[in-house]
């Protein structure tokens, strides 16, 4: 996406400065013409360097962190190491006792006013729905 705003941007540019060449130019070639023609060219040629030059004048670092965070999934070195030591199994293991606690979590913080909680939606079994106690 980022190449194609750049080609858009560029194209952009040079027809500005075509246009600028054409109109001081519309009369004939004078000299005054020339040195206009050739300082848009300048400004077109400059304009164009910096836009396919630096990196990072495009992007702000702490999003393309952010995005590479999303695409790596994670941003925890430690957590990498670890979960690369680990066997298939004992990743397996650590993900259920994880996804357990996660489910016990937010069953507690399920309110008795007939919300269901994460737990309930993820069981193998749906619950059936609970009685509000209004005493």
């Amino acid at each position: 996406m980022k190449g194609l705003f750049k080609s858009l941007t560029t194209a952009a540019v040079w027809l500005v400065a075509a246009g600028v060449i054409a109109a001081t130019n519309v009369d004939g070639v004078t000299a005054g013409g020339v040195v206009i023609a050739l300082a848009t060219l300048a400004a077109a040629a400059t304009g164009t360097s910096v836009i396919w030059w630096d990196e990072s004048t495009w992007e702000d670092d702490a999003a393309t962190q952010t995005e590479k965070q999303k695409r790596t999934g994670t941003s925890n070195p430690e957590l990498d190491a670890l979960m690369a030591l680990m066997t298939d199994d004992e990743r397996e293991a650590f993900k259920q006792k994880l996804k357990d606690r996660l489910l016990q979590s937010t069953s507690r913080l399920a309110d008795d006013d007939g919300e269901v909680s994460l737990g309930e939606l993820l069981a193998d079994e749906p619950e059936q729905p609970r009685m509000r106690d209004n005493g």
